[in-house]
C-alpha cells in the first residue's frame, strides 16, 4: 500500500489522509527525528522541516490541510512540491499509510 501512495499524482497525494505506519519507530535527537521502519530496519533522519510534517501526520489531516497549516505557521513554509516530495519519501520508506 505504501508503494501505491508514493506513486500517486501530486494532487491525489495531497488529498489523502496519512498516518504513521505501525512499523515506524520514532526517536527525537535534538531538532531531528530518527524514524526506523522496523519491518526492514530502514533508518531515516528527518530534518526540522520533515519533522514538523511528520508530526502533523495524525490520521485526520490531509496533505492539503498540512500544507495550509504550514503556510499559515511559517512565512517561508514548504511549498506543495516540497510537501509532496517529503510525503513520497515517507511512503517509499514504508513509514506512512493511508487512513
Amino acid at each position: 500500500m505504501t508503494d501505491s501512495i508514493a506513486n500517486l499524482e501530486a494532487s491525489e497525494l495531497l488529498a489523502r489522509v496519512l498516518r504513521p505506519s505501525d512499523n515506524a519507530m520514532v526517536e527525537a535527537t535534538g531538532d531531528e527525528l530518527v524514524v526506523v521502519n522496523t519491518a526492514d530496519e530502514g533508518t531515516y533522519y528527518l530534518n526540522p522541516t520533515a519533522r514538523v510534517i511528520w508530526e502533523m501526520l495524525d490520521g485526520e489531516r490531509s496533505g492539503n490541510d498540512i500544507l495550509a497549516a504550514l503556510q499559515q505557521a511559517y512565512e517561508a513554509g514548504p511549498n506543495a512540491d516540497h510537501l509532496v516530495s517529503t510525503l513520497r519519501g515517507f511512503a517509499g520508506g514504508g513509514l506512512v499509510e493511508g487512513v
